[in-house]
């Protein structure tokens, strides 16, 4: 049984393999800044297809990060639904913690690394395979399943699952009370108005550079 598909061939035909969202109502994915600003975001997409871990627009500003924190980005910015970009992008000097389960006495485990500053507002951080490499991550449309490694750093193969729902390319039916309360609940595929999935595509992914404020 565990080798059945987790839904019909004609429903996995319109969803994107290596991007899925986490379901983080329980906390188990959060990022801690340099100084220490603990930030637990909503909306968590795992993209294998992009390089870097890319901060939206809420995380930038519940995390307070500042334009004295931030220097021009090196290297060019992809992912899997909005391919490269040439434009330039700016990320914070210092290192911004991914933990996953923080207070688990077994499935704990974090990874430093510094990030790409967006002001997306269709997602509040994208995962990039700069994290997903590193912490041993497994994306699996096929079951509707994600997981990771929590003991990477001393080659423990070990997997922990995460609860993760992949994207669906389709427009969604109904009306955005409808799509908004599917996802609230995370029930079913995710499928998300073009405006959604407009922050993860590099055309339109505006650097938040000049909307943070030096204080």
């Amino acid at each position: 049984m565990e080798s059945l598909p987790a839904r019909p061939a004609i429903d996995r035909e319109s969803i994107v393999p290596g991007v899925c969202m986490v379901d983080n109502r329980s906390g188990l994915f959060r990022l801690v800044s340099s100084t220490g600003q603990v930030y637990v975001p909503a909306r968590v997409l795992l993209d294998s297809g992009a390089q870097p871990l890319k901060l939206g627009k809420a995380a930038c500003i519940s995390l307070g990060i500042r334009r004295s924190e931030l220097e021009p980005c090196p290297f060019q910015i992809q992912t899997s639904l909005g391919g490269a970009s040439n434009r330039s992008y700016f990320m914070t000097r210092e290192s911004i913690v991914v933990q996953l389960r923080h207070d688990h006495p077994h499935d704990s485990s974090q990874f430093g690394v510094r990030a790409v500053v967006t002001s997306a507002e269709s997602y509040d951080v994208l995962v990039g395979g700069v994290v997903l490499y590193q912490m041993g991550f497994r994306m699996d449309y096929w079951t509707d399943t994600a997981a990771y490694r929590p003991g990477w750093q001393s080659g423990d193969g070990r997997l922990s699952e995460l609860p993760v729902r992949f994207i669906s390319r389709d427009r969604p039916l109904g009306s955005s009370s409808a799509v908004l309360a599917s996802v609230a609940g995370f029930s079913g595929v995710l499928t998300w108005p073009d405006d959604l999935l407009e922050g993860n595509m590099s055309a339109d992914d505006t650097s938040l550079y000049e909307y943070v404020e030096e204080v």
